[in-house]
């Protein structure tokens, strides 16, 4: 009796090991769904901080300009003249 105990035990462990096996698969369509859903959440906010960015350099450089109005860069062109 104690080997027929010890075959049922490891089917029943093979039995939830593919139950839960094919509850994973169930799930991995939503799962997906929601890693997408942050992904695209996050490429948003790349998107903005590259755009911020751009703008305070923007701005960096409108004040840059206002502070010192007289500072040109010279080119060489005009230099050797």
């Amino acid at each position: 009796m104690l080997p027929d105990l010890e075959r049922l035990i490891a089917l029943q462990r093979l039995d939830s090991t593919a139950q839960d096996a094919e509850r994973r698969l169930a799930d991995e369509p939503e799962r997906e769904r929601a890693f997408e859903a942050r992904l695209e959440s996050l490429r948003l906010k790349v998107t903005a901080a590259k755009e911020q960015a751009a703008d305070n350099q923007s701005a960096r450089r409108a004040i840059s300009r206002r502070m010192w109005p007289s500072t040109r860069v010279v080119s060489r062109n005009s230099a050797s003249s």
